[in-house]
């Protein structure tokens, strides 16, 4: 079950020298009930033709409105082609016991 319908992320992505990407989000739903935020950990892997896969774990850790007291986690796998400009990725297993519902 998706957190929300549709909305807006915004990114703050740091690598370290072990080639582990921590990015920081903030995720805001379209459709005025909060924004949540998260932090993803992910190790890459290069792939052929200017690829890479990614694994990782991802952390929510609450927010504003309904997400105020939103709590969870999970796995990440992902992947990013810099030749054709697409990504994507699936998170799996989050737990969100606590919506404040």
């Amino acid at each position: 079950m998706a957190l929300c319908p549709g909305g807006a992320f915004a990114d703050n992505v740091v690598a370290n020298p072990s080639h582990v990407l921590v990015v920081k989000s903030v995720y805001t739903c379209d459709d005025g009930s909060g924004a949540f935020n998260a932090i993803t950990e992910l190790r890459s892997t290069p792939g052929p033709d200017d690829s890479v896969t990614t694994t990782g774990t991802v952390q929510l850790l609450g927010g504003t409105g309904a997400f105020t007291n939103l709590i969870g986690h999970g796995t990440v796998i992902g992947f990013a082609n810099f030749a054709t400009e697409t990504a994507g990725a699936t998170d799996t297993d989050v737990v969100t016991p606590d919506l404040g519902e």
